[in-house]
């Protein structure tokens, strides 16, 4: 090795190591030891969609603990069945009508009512902004990936290649604010938003939920 690569390597070597320790400071601080039932929550919220009306949706979410400082780790699951948009029902008629055999051009599709249904399972990371420990607020940014069974159903798609479509397994990209209010020593009042980015329902969530705590 000439002087210059050494020298080269000296310095590439100086400028790495103050990043390398961080990362392993960094790194250091996840563990899963503190990781167990921490509380449990059920909540109610109105959810707003691309494809669907809005609706309520419910759902139940369990604290496993901090994984990192200020990192929590959260586990949850959550429903809904709502009516297809009337613009979402509208594209599928326009769909079937473009591959139908019409000389005429007189042909009409109507499907009638078509509800969409999802039940949804996630796991989400939340960063406490004010730090851990029981806070009286305890605010909140997050994001998790969740994984949604969906089933369509109606008397005029019954059985049919429509139905088929509907019924899906999708992975989607979820993101989470909100904070938590502290009602008792065990009992706890949370207010949040969650968005769900799927690879074709995208929603947005407004909701409130009660949820105990361990002291």
């Amino acid at each position: 090795m000439t002087k210059t690569a050494r020298a080269l390597a000296l310095v590439v070597g100086c400028l790495t190591m103050p990043m390398l320790s961080q990362a392993q400071s960094t790194l250091e601080q996840f563990s899963y030891d503190s990781v167990g039932f921490r509380g449990i929550r059920v909540g109610v919220g109105a959810m707003w969609s691309n494809k669907v009306e809005t609706t309520a949706q419910y759902g139940l979410q369990v604290h496993l603990g901090e994984i990192a400082p200020r990192l929590r780790l959260m586990l949850g699951a959550s429903y809904f069945k709502a009516d297809l948009t009337d613009e979402e029902i509208r594209r599928l008629e326009d769909g079937i009508l473009q591959v139908v055999d019409d000389p005429t051009g007189s042909a009409t599709v109507d499907l009638g009512q078509v509800k969409w249904q999802d039940i949804a399972f996630a796991g989400d990371a939340q960063y406490l902004i004010l730090g851990g420990g029981a806070r009286r607020w305890q605010p909140y940014v997050g994001g998790g990936v969740s994984l949604h069974f969906r089933n369509g159903s109606g008397d005029r798609i019954a059985g049919t290649v429509i139905e088929e479509n509907l019924d899906q397994l999708q992975i989607g990209l979820d993101l989470t604010a909100g904070t938590d209010v502290l009602l008792t020593q065990s009992l706890v009042l949370n207010v949040g938003l969650r968005g769900v980015l799927t690879g074709n329902l995208n929603s947005f969530t407004l909701g409130v939920g009660l949820g105990y705590r361990v002291p």
